[in-house]
């Protein structure tokens, strides 16, 4: 949720108790309680968890599944900047292989949206969303590897889709660097507000979309049983609820 306010770690809600360190501006206001600005532009750095350094990725590497969704607010401080708003890789130490990332927006005016992009498959969905730095605004990005799908939804509304090759399996558990805010390795440093930040292990459907953009990534919780327990901070990962 990214609601502390102070000091330099944001809390997991999943309530596993970790936290994704980095030097932040805490902003009193968001689009649900605080929020935070990062980057360069504000000399921050990021908000970062990697394994064998800030924090631990265990959670999220022993997720499986073939689908994904990234939620979150977001107002850079201007267009065409260049920003990596997350990146997820398969390296601590170097850039690596991208497995989630996205540019918010890239210097040419577009949204990228890339999933595994360092294991052959080269999922990418892009395109233009129009007047990005001018208020918050609502961000959803999904993936379901078993047709291919790919949307951008901006405030609510999918306004990038896309079919990408099908995917068996997402690789979780090559995850060992997550940033929220950068891509540092590469020098990707945006500057800009980010809040309400969440990754689900399944596509968000779109009554999932409005709520999450109407009432916050707290109202998307499961039953405790069925919460996916993520070494990350300052977001939720979460399962989709189960039946019977």
């Amino acid at each position: 949720p990214l609601d502390e306010g102070s000091g330099t770690s944001a809390g997991d809600a999943s309530g596993n108790g970790n936290t994704l360190d980095g030097a932040v501006t805490w902003l009193g206001t968001g689009a649900f309680g605080g929020s935070v600005n990062v980057g360069a532009a504000y000399g921050n750095g990021s908000l970062l968890a990697r394994t064998g350094g800030a924090g631990s990725l265990a959670g999220i590497n022993a997720t499986t599944g073939n689908q994904v969704s990234f939620s979150f607010w977001l107002k850079p401080d201007a267009e065409n900047q260049g920003s990596s708003v997350f990146y997820l890789g398969d390296s601590n130490t170097v850039a690596g292989n991208r497995i989630f990332q996205t540019h918010l927006e890239w210097t040419d005016g577009n949204n990228y949206w890339d999933v595994s992009w360092g294991d052959g498959t080269n999922q990418r969905l892009s395109g233009n969303l129009g007047t990005v730095s001018d208020a918050l605004h609502h961000y959803v990005m999904t993936f379901n590897g078993d047709t291919g799908a790919m949307k951008v939804y901006k405030d609510g509304v999918a306004t990038l889709t896309g079919t990408a090759a099908t995917q068996a399996t997402l690789p979780w558990a090559s995850i060992r660097n997550f940033e929220i805010g950068a891509a540092s390795f590469v020098g990707f440093w945006p500057g800009g507000q980010v809040d309400d930040f969440a990754i689900f292990n399944h596509e968000l459907t779109q009554s999932e979309v409005d709520t999450a953009r109407s009432q916050g990534i707290a109202a998307l919780v499961p039953e405790p049983s069925t919460v996916a327990i993520l070494g990350l901070g300052g977001l939720l990962f979460l399962r989709r609820r189960r039946n019977g």
